[in-house]
């Protein structure tokens, strides 16, 4: 039976590793590197992007030779700090990243004032440099593996500019210049996993967790640089600026990221299923994250944008609170006919008593009378309300009845208290 961390596992993941990282075959520039590292000869193009496109290509054929061989059945997975990863999600990594480069590569030219500088600051920061006649782009984009890291560059350009004071316009125009590179990055992804999702499919599925790079939060991961660029959008675009041309830019951006996070974080929670324990505790914190992100569109009245959202993960606070704000009836009926199987009116009166609004609970449920008698069961001093609404003076009287000989009990022990 295949054993995690295998020679087998080893050996195709830095094989993989090696193609995305491969020096230039044909490119006189790369000469000195060549000569102190074998080059694998994965593209023949001087073009980067060509030379990303042929490096695309020989990492799907490698893997469907593995498919063809049987290889692929023994693969199993491999440890990296402290946990344990199927190599098919590894390699799947490596592949996307390569897609995740060739999608930047593509958008350079439109925002190379941009990439330049957060090219820099990557490079500096690794300590690597261009020599000879080889430009920045030119090493960056064969460091495949630390492309993540750019992202996180993007989100610290407009850190910069906020702190140095630069005019709102610049701010506002470089916030949705990097929201439009990130999100077009992320369209490619998507795009590639959803197309190649049975190529790298895990023999065992079931028995792995499932944390695409896109969706971890550590130092290869994605994930923090994305909650980096919602909040940016968030505080420096939208509550800072008048201007209404780019709110509505802000706004769509910024749902469009938060329904990246939500999807990565919902699969993953999907993985880990069969481990209860992790799973309870995972699931709150997600499930207080999803409030945290969507209900700042809430606050703004954008409440479609913030139904979508809601609706799509299902967030049944946002959702309840959406129609309390807007006074939306008829979307209320029909959330609780949408989600019936999830026990969603049980929740809204449950939010409407802890809101004490207990005012509005017979309005807006009188179309549920079945549900807010159930919920209202346990809620005796409010169930004779409902009863004297349908006409049932008889029951409300019992109800009351009862209510006020428990009463009358509770103010004789009240009183004994008193006295002693």
């Amino acid at each position: 039976a295949p054993q995690a961390d295998s020679k087998l596992d080893k050996i195709v993941v830095t094989i993989a590793q090696d193609l995305a990282e491969d020096i230039p075959a044909a490119d006189p520039r790369w000469e000195r590197e060549r000569n102190s590292s074998v080059s694998l000869g994965s593209s023949t193009s001087m073009q980067i992007l060509q030379q990303l496109r042929e490096k695309n290509f020989c990492l799907v054929k490698f893997v469907e030779f593995l498919h063809g061989t049987g290889l692929w059945s023994r693969l199993m997975a491999l440890t990296e700090k402290g946990n344990v990863r199927s190599t098919s999600y590894l390699l799947s990594d490596v592949n996307e990243k390569i897609v995740a480069t060739i999608a930047l590569k593509c958008q350079h030219q439109a925002h190379s004032r941009l990439f330049d500088e957060a090219i820099e600051m990557v490079l500096n920061e690794n300590a690597i440099a261009a020599s000879g006649d080889l430009k920045n782009q030119d090493v960056f984009y064969t460091k495949v593996t630390k492309v993540q890291e750019v992202f996180k560059k993007f989100a610290e350009i407009i850190e910069t500019m906020v702190h140095q004071e630069a005019p709102n316009h610049q701010i506002q125009n470089t916030i949705v210049e990097v929201n439009t590179i990130v999100l077009q990055v992320i369209q490619e992804i998507v795009k590639f996993r959803e197309k190649n999702f049975g190529l790298y499919k895990p023999i065992k599925p079931e028995i792995f967790e499932y944390l695409p790079w896109t969706a971890a939060s550590d130092a290869g991961g994605l994930r923090d640089s994305l909650l980096q660029l919602i909040q940016l959008t968030l505080k420096h675009g939208i509550r800072l600026n008048g201007e209404t041309e780019y709110r509505f830019k802000h706004y769509q951006q910024m749902t469009e990221l938060i329904d990246f996070v939500l999807d990565g974080r919902r699969n993953y929670l999907n993985s880990i299923r069969n481990n209860q324990e992790k799973l309870n505790v995972l699931q709150h914190q997600y499930e207080s994250q999803r409030f945290d992100l969507i209900y700042p569109l809430v606050e703004d009245e954008q409440f479609e944008l913030a139904a979508k959202l809601a609706e799509k993960y299902f967030d049944f606070q946002t959702l309840v609170i959406i129609c309390d704000r807007s006074e939306n009836q008829q979307r209320l009926d029909e959330y609780i006919e949408r989600f019936k199987e999830k026990n969603f009116s049980q929740f809204a009166i449950s939010w409407h008593m802890k809101q004490n609004k207990q005012g509005d609970l017979f309005e807006r449920f009188r179309n549920n009378q079945v549900e807010l008698a159930k919920f209202l069961n346990n809620h005796p001093s409010l169930a004779w309300i409902q009863l004297f609404f349908n006409g049932e003076m008889a029951k409300a009287s019992n109800v009351l009845m009862d209510l006020a000989k428990n009463e009358v009990e509770l103010v004789a022990r009240k009183r004994v208290k008193t006295f002693e």
